[in-house]
């Protein structure tokens, strides 16, 4: 993660070290698993189940048919 900070950034591992925030290690983390999915749904390689649970997806389901989930 280090490397792949400074790489983007132009800096050294020991300045993103020094310098990077929890701020920063968050929207790395949020921006890679956005552009891993896209590459994913690109190549056909995704599946809904990788973010929603079986329960989950019940809930929106009923809810988008109007009605209550148990």
């Amino acid at each position: 993660m280090l490397d792949a900070l400074g790489e983007r950034y132009g800096l050294l591992p020991s300045e993103v070290l020094s310098k990077a925030s929890t701020f920063d290690l968050n929207v790395y983390d949020i921006t890679t698993k956005f552009h891993n999915k896209q590459s994913r749904k690109a190549s056909g390689n995704y599946d809904i189940n990788e973010d929603y649970t079986q329960d989950e997806l019940k809930a929106i389901q009923e809810k988008h048919r109007g009605t209550k989930s148990k």
